[in-house]
Formats: C-alpha cells, structure tokens, sequence
C-alpha cells in the first residue's frame, strides 16, 4: 500500500464497502426488474414514469445485471472497449475484463501480437478484436484489417483549364494541340 493509500486507510475501508453495498444493490434492482418485466412488458415505462430520474437504457442495464447477464462493474465503464464487452456473454465479459485481449498489430518487420488489456484498447483496436458475437481470432482480426484498409489511390489528373460558360479559366501552365484548342473552343458557349 503506498503512503497516501496508509494515511487514508480508513475511507478507503469505507468507500470500498460503499461500492460494494452499491453493486450488491445494483443486483437487488436488478432482480425485481427482470421480474417485472417478465410479468409486463410494459414495466420499463411505468418505471420510468414513477421514477423520472432513471432512463429504460438503465433499467435494461439492471435487469441484465439481476439475470447475470452483464457485470456491473462494466455499467460504469465508458469507452468503446466496454460498450462491446458489455454486448458479449458474461463468461466472455469476465474473462477480458480481467484478462489481456490478442490484438494483432502491423510492424516495420511484419504482424505481431500484443495483448492489451480492456482499459488500453484504442478505438481503433475494439473495433478490429470484437465482432457481434465475441473476441476475434488472429486470423479473423487479419482478415478485418484487410476488409478495412483503404489505400489512397491518386487523384485523376485534372485538366489544365476550367471553361465557364464564356470564359477559359487556365489552371496551371499547358501545351495545347491545334486539336485541343479545337475540342477546347468548342466547349465554350
């Protein structure tokens, strides 16, 4: 424990049981959601027209947490990584939100593998390592690399001139045939 955490060991007791009843809480909601909805279809509605202060997104959130369907730890975690953690099975949810995730990477030497924890996964990375329905293989991360690298191709290269309506508008310097000029004047009106 480091000096800070020794000086305040007593709050840090109290703030960790707080969290603790929180989530056990989170449970019992949770719980008496699932039932209702279970026995109404409606209820997430008339819930949140008794109580203004919580949204349906939250109420599905609990009732999932009292089917242990998601870990409440991941209810208050923000970011991309855990909005597609929170999508997969709770065994899954377990497993990564403890656990390094493969994440396959491009090097100046080829492919390499890195495994990189929920909390330092970019954006970038959540998208290529989770699909709908779980954690993508190395091979299946390959292939969304494929799928979503975009090459930039030139830019066709554009004439030397603008006509508007009347007018030649010369863009850059050229050397124009006599059949240029021809193909050119013809354009103007």
């Amino acid at each position: 424990m480091n000096a800070l955490a020794t000086n305040y060991s007593a709050e840090i007791e109290q703030i960790t049981r707080h969290i603790t009843e929180g989530i056990e809480s989170w449970h019992k909601a949770g719980k008496i959601v699932a039932d209702l909805l279970d026995r109404d279809a409606e209820a997430i509605e008339k819930i949140c027209e008794a109580c203004p202060m919580v949204t349906p997104g939250i109420l599905k959130s609990l009732a999932r947490i009292g089917r242990s369907e998601l870990m409440p730890e991941l209810l208050v975690r923000q970011g991309i990584a855990y909005a597609k953690l929170r999508e997969l099975p709770i065994s899954m949810q377990k497993k990564y939100i403890k656990e390094p995730i493969p994440v396959l990477i491009q090097t100046a030497n080829g492919p390499d593998t890195l495994n990189v924890t929920i909390d330092n996964l970019t954006p970038k990375q959540a998208r290529q390592v989770f699909s709908s329905d779980g954690v993508r293989d190395l091979a299946a991360q390959r292939a969304w690399i494929a799928d979503n690298t975009f090459t930039i191709l030139p830019e066709a290269e554009s004439l030397p001139y603008e006509v508007h309506g009347k007018t030649v508008v010369f863009t850059r310097p050229c050397k124009l045939t006599r059949s240029d000029l021809h193909a050119l004047l013809s354009q103007v009106r």
